[in-house]
């Protein structure tokens, strides 16, 4: 997932996470990466919120 608005553009950054899903048995969960950082964590909803609200 990419996402820029014209702060990003402003500062010459976009900011990119990676979001995967890796199956275990009969059901799965999903994780994200952030190239930037380097941090990774499971994907939550709030953190799914809080990517797409600094598209605003």
């Amino acid at each position: 997932m990419r996402s820029f608005n014209q702060e990003f553009l402003d500062h010459n950054t976009v900011d990119e996470k990676s979001i995967y899903y890796c199956p275990d048995g009969d059901h799965g969960h999903w994780y994200y990466l952030d190239s930037r950082t380097y941090s990774t964590g499971v994907l939550t909803q709030s953190f799914f919120i809080a990517a797409i609200a600094q598209l605003l």
